[in-house]
């Protein structure tokens, strides 16, 4: 089983919002003294949204590791490592309850994500940047804070959706905040790359792959361009070209795996009006 595709489209609140704050300059700050303790707290939320992530994928490797022992048989041999074995499995969780886990974990992470963006935006609209002058040390941070999460978002929109273009959409957007970005400009620079086949990289996928080795040789496919023929047994994988065609990667199962059994660089041919 693969969770690839099962994407969590985070949303990059108030994003907008946020761009035009920074562009345009408001008045003097009204020296609150519950600023330090604001700026504390979106350290924290922070922190809590790159914890709940790594708590997603620990808890993605669990259970691929549970199926795998599952389809191995793993279970059947518990008697022979002893009774010390057995209550050690039986105290384990199913892979039904860390799917539940996962999934409550997942329907938490948007409104989180969320919440942080609207607590950026409100901070900085407290005592916004005026025009012309430097940002405040405490702006700056904040702004750095919703860059890298929002860096976050736009590439699991690549590495789980194959969305380049929502993913440049993003950085696009955070460049009008931080332009000498060098982070920024090189995930730009790399999504750009990624985003069309080329005959080069299509020439590293093979025959006989498994679809983690087509990922790891091709990029993630777009979700949408996943079609499962089912009636026939296949499934395909589209990969657009720049020039509006579509390159063709097409499995068929095998001993329970997917397996590449033909390529096709020229699987969508360009339209007439664009060749």
């Amino acid at each position: 089983m693969t969770r690839t595709g099962n994407v969590r489209w985070l949303a990059v609140a108030s994003l907008a919002l946020l761009v035009s704050v920074a562009g345009c300059g408001g008045g003097e700050g009204d020296g609150d003294t519950n600023r330090t303790a604001e700026l504390e707290a979106l350290r924290a939320a922070r922190q809590e949204l790159v914890q709940l992530r790594q708590e997603a994928v620990d808890l993605e490797a669990r259970i691929e590791a549970s199926e795998s022992e599952e389809s191995s048989g793993a279970e059947a041999d518990a008697d022979a490592a002893g009774q010390e074995g057995v209550e050690a499995a039986e105290a384990a969780p199913t892979v039904e309850e860390l799917e539940a886990e996962l999934a409550t974990l997942e329907a938490r992470l948007p409104q989180v994500t969320d919440d942080f963006g609207a607590a950026v935006v409100a901070f900085i609209n407290a005592d916004p940047p005026v025009e012309g002058e430097p940002l405040k040390p405490e702006i700056k941070e904040v702004m750095g804070l919703k860059i890298a999460e929002d860096m976050i978002v736009a590439r699991e929109y690549i590495d789980q959706g194959g969305d380049y273009r929502r993913a440049l959409d993003i950085y696009e957007q955070l460049t009008k905040l931080d332009p000498d970005n060098g982070e920024l400009q090189a995930a730009i620079a790399e999504a750009e790359e990624m985003r069309y086949m080329t005959e080069e990289r299509f020439a590293l996928a093979k025959k006989g792959m498994t679809q983690d080795e087509v990922r790891e040789v091709l990029g993630q496919v777009n979700v949408y361009n996943i079609k499962d023929y089912t009636d026939k047994g296949v499934v395909s994988w589209l990969y657009p070209r720049e020039d509006k065609g579509a390159a063709g990667v097409y499995f068929n199962e095998k001993n329970g795996e997917w397996r590449v059994y033909q390529l096709d660089f020229d699987a969508v041919k360009v339209p007439e009006e664009a060749g």
